[in-house]
This record gives structure tokens, C-alpha cells and sequence, in this order.
């Protein structure tokens, strides 16, 4: 739980300091148009909220393992809610390599975002197979009571 809430803190200072403050670097050097920096700001600024959420639902889904509580209503609700999360930054990753394939002319940027959207993707995948097997028994164990 320590290291999820220290990866919580670096994601919100890159969010909030570190990303805004490398496109005002680039507006005093003249780098870009202004409009480009804060779609920019705006894109990364939303896919680290989807990492956010992703986050505070998965110490959610381990407290719950942890009480061995996780097969019950309460842990098929955190765990569809973090397997939506991880499908929705996935979609929105998809979106910004497809944005950012558009609009680069270096490819570096666009090989960074589409391996960080596989990567999301593949996490996405593994969740939405836990969501399943959760779901599928916490619906044996509502069938027992």
C-alpha cells in the first residue's frame, strides 16, 4: 500500500507540477504554439486522473483481499469499477497515440504514449479476467446464502 500511495504522489506532482511546468519551458523558449501546450497539459493532465482513479480502486480491491473480503458484493463493485477504469484509460491511451500519430513529426513521442496505452491495455485485459472470476463467485457465494 506504500508504494501505491508514493506512485499516487509522483503521478500528482507530474500532473500538477512536472508536465505543465516542461510546456511553460517551452513557451519561454518558443517551442510549439500556446494552443498545442494546453491541449497537451489538458491530455496528459487527464489520462494521469484515469491512473489516478485506476489507483485508489486497486487499494481498494487489495484492502478488500487483505480482509479476505474481495469475494462479496462490495469487492465485485470495486472490482468492475477498477476494470472500467483501466478499459476507459485504454480507450483514452488509444485516442492519444492516435492523436499524437497525427500530429508528430518525431516518432519518439508516439512510440512513448503507444507503449504506455499497451501497456494499460494489458492490464486492462488481466482486470477485466479478475473481474470475471470475482464476478462468477460472488455469484456462487450469493447462491449458497
Amino acid at each position: 500500500m506504500l508504494s501505491m500511495a508514493a506512485f499516487f504522489a509522483i503521478i500528482t506532482m507530474l500532473q500538477i507540477l512536472s508536465f505543465p511546468g516542461q510546456f511553460a519551458y517551452e513557451a519561454r523558449s518558443g517551442q510549439g504554439t500556446q494552443l498545442a501546450r494546453w491541449v497537451l497539459t489538458f491530455i496528459v493532465g487527464v489520462w494521469f486522473l484515469f491512473a489516478q482513479i485506476s489507483l485508489i480502486a486497486l487499494s481498494r480491491v487489495i484492502t478488500l483481499i487483505y480482509r479476505g473480503q474481495l469475494i462479496s458484493s462490495n469487492g465485485k463493485r470495486w472490482m468492475d469499477f477498477l476494470a472500467r477504469s483501466l478499459f476507459a484509460g485504454t480507450l483514452y491511451g488509444v485516442g492519444v497515440t492516435l492523436f499524437a500519430a497525427i500530429q508528430a513529426d518525431d516518432p519518439g513521442p508516439v512510440v512513448v504514449v503507444a507503449t504506455i496505452t499497451l501497456f494499460t491495455a494489458t492490464i486492462s485485459v488481466v482486470g477485466f479476467f479478475f473481474r470475471l472470476q470475482i464476478n462468477s463467485s460472488t455469484e456462487k457465494e450469493i447462491e449458497k446464502s
